[in-house]
């Protein structure tokens, strides 16, 4: 209540001075103080206006990554597709596609690696031939 009956009397003060019932001294200082309340009301208005078309082209500009980025992701999913890495492939390198008869099922015995043992255990030891040997068979 106290606050009400403060901000009562400064309207009534500043409408005294306004009014010229104050003085002319008190009047200029009226206006004065009016046409710099004004201003800040104006300045902040228009700041605000402007801060709020930056805010709207600042979302324009993130919905537009957005949808690129979007773009991207599917020309990337696209581009890396096991089909289409599996034709070119097939096209630059002339590979061809494996077929059931093509697999070769091989079994291999080889030496048992014991728990002790603290080498490890290579290729050359269980198939008893070097991977290039072994591939060349395969090959034919």
């Amino acid at each position: 209540m106290k606050r009400k009956h403060r901000m009562v009397v400064a309207g009534q003060f500043l409408l005294d001075a306004l009014g010229g019932k104050l003085g002319a001294p008190m009047m200029v200082m009226g206006y004065v103080t009016f046409a710099v309340l004004l201003l800040a009301y104006v300045s902040t208005q228009v700041y605000t206006s402007s801060l709020m078309e930056d805010v709207a082209a600042r979302k324009r500009d993130e919905l537009a990554v957005r949808e690129k980025i979007g773009v991207l992701t599917a020309r990337y999913a696209t581009m890396t597709s096991k089909s289409r890495v599996s034709r070119h492939c097939e096209e630059s390198l002339g590979l061809v596609g494996a077929t059931q008869n093509d697999v070769v099922r091989v079994a291999v015995d080889g030496p048992v690696r014991s728990q002790n043992e603290p080498r490890p255990l290579r290729v050359t030891d269980v198939l008893g031939a070097d991977v290039s040997q072994l591939s060349q068979v395969m090959r034919r």
